[in-house]
């Protein structure tokens, strides 16, 4: 009697395993919701095909079936690298407290941005919708996992032209065109219907330029030959005077000995271009993490900026922009953090509106990344009695090295009585930070002072 209850026992707990395994499976949106599950994603190198590596781990005492649906978009930690969408759906089951992996197929949204690396970390993100779920779902439903569907993507997402969407299958074209038809208003008639092989040229390369000042309405842009666009990879944006690079996919499938050209203008003045080939790679960078002190003399009030500067005395980052600096001594602390040119000298510099150097350092570019204290404000009340009535004062807060900080006051004539200032400053020199507020004479005699702390 007792072996028929254990084998009744072990047949029944057998059966409700099975059951587990067997209901309904759960979105991974709402397992997430439901904190069921945790997902951690990496690429495998790529952006078409099974690209996406998913390890999800059940926190749940029961077996569980996982639902990651076609449309589904991963996006990449790495803000310059794409986002990859799922396009073949799948149902993962995984023991309880397990962990399962699984290989998915993907394809990228975002044409502009260079391709994932190996082992990129990417975050679930959010779900595809309108004309671009029905397309992820179509490929999905005819297995169109090729180069012309990524096309489609690519079009729907970032308005490729619709006339690199052609294929040997001309079949699979018209299919295709339906949904980029509905989310880029092209007429059917603007695709490519001529039978021809689809090949990917894949390209990641960078765009680096200098400019001398700032583009407010700039658009950046890949063109062929004949001046027609390839892909845009961004209109209308500000880009700032100094040092920009960007990292970039310029895949096409115009072919191998395809002449093509970035072209970054404001408006209709080109302000830099270069011509782009197959054998294009990403040029190595420099990522300058650089805290410098510097240390001048202001001969008389001017209008200052500081930024970092190469030997010529270029501007490569703008740290700050023109504010009044009062005459005497100033100690600034630039805080850059940037990617410049490999192999190159820099220099923290400070320089007034008609370019007189007020300051000039060498930015060591070894430094380990700067901490950067919050935003800090100090006020209070400076108080003190006046014998005599004295000429050209200052009020000023002092740092501990006794370098100016900001001056409050210049007082062209002070008549003796109880004196009451209020002082308010703000600073990022940290909570162990000591400051001193002064009345200075004109030869810088310190007349009165007060130590400030937190």
């Amino acid at each position: 009697m007792r072996i028929k209850v254990l084998l009744l026992c072990v047949g029944t707990l057998f059966m409700s395993l099975n059951s587990s395994f067997s209901q309904t499976p759960i979105a991974l949106a709402k397992a997430l919701a439901e904190q069921k599950v945790k997902v951690l994603a990496r690429g495998t190198g790529g952006y078409n095909g099974e690209k996406l590596l998913l390890s999800l781990k059940n926190l749940t005492g029961l077996p569980i079936q996982i639902e990651v649906p076609a449309g589904q978009i991963f996006g990449s930690d790495d803000t310059t690298k794409q986002d990859l969408m799922i396009v073949e759906p799948e149902i993962i089951p995984i023991a309880a407290r397990g962990v399962t992996k699984e290989l998915v197929y993907t394809m990228c949204i975002q044409s502009h941005n260079s391709s994932p690396g190996t082992d990129e970390r990417f975050h679930f993100a959010s779900m595809a919708e309108g004309p671009l779920l029905d397309l992820a779902e179509m490929i999905a439903e005819q297995d169109f996992h090729n180069s012309t569907a990524q096309s489609a993507v690519w079009s729907v997402t970032n308005g490729d032209p619709v006339r690199f969407i052609f294929a040997s299958d001309t079949g699979m074209v018209r299919q295709l065109a339906g949904p980029v038809s509905e989310a880029t208003g092209a007429d059917v008639q603007d695709f490519n219907f001529v039978p021809r092989e689809h090949l990917m040229v894949d390209i990641q390369t960078s765009f680096e330029v200098l400019l001398n000042q700032d583009a407010t309405d700039a658009t950046l842009e890949l063109i062929d030959e004949h001046g027609q666009l390839v892909r845009r990879y961004f209109q209308g944006r500000r880009v700032e005077e100094g040092f920009m690079r960007w990292t970039l996919n310029a895949s096409h499938v115009l072919g191998e000995n395809a002449q093509l050209k970035l072209v970054l203008r404001s408006g209709s003045e080109v302000l830099a271009e270069r011509n782009v080939t197959s054998q294009d790679t990403i040029a190595p960078v420099l990522d300058l993490h650089a805290k410098t002190v510097v240390v001048y003399e202001v001969p008389q009030d001017a209008q200052v900026m500081s930024g970092i500067y190469d030997e010529e005395g270029k501007l490569y980052y703008r740290v700050s922009r023109y504010q009044l600096r009062k005459q005497g001594m100033h100690r600034t602390t630039l805080i850059a953090k940037k990617q410049l040119p490999d192999g190159m000298r820099f220099f923290a510099q400070v320089v007034t509106e008609d370019g007189t150097v007020l300051a000039r350092k060498e930015v060591d570019p070894n430094q380990s990344e700067p901490v950067i204290h919050p935003k800090a404000q100090l006020s209070g009340t400076f108080q003190w009695q006046q014998t005599e009535t004295q000429q050209n004062l200052r009020l000023a807060i002092y740092d501990s090295d006794g370098l100016v900080k900001r001056i409050l006051y210049d007082i062209s004539e002070m008549n003796p009585g109880r004196k009451n200032f209020r002082y308010r400053f703000e600073h990022r020199d940290g909570p162990d930070a000591v400051f001193f507020i002064r009345l200075t004479d004109a030869a810088g005699t310190v007349l009165q002072e007060k130590k400030i702390t937190r």
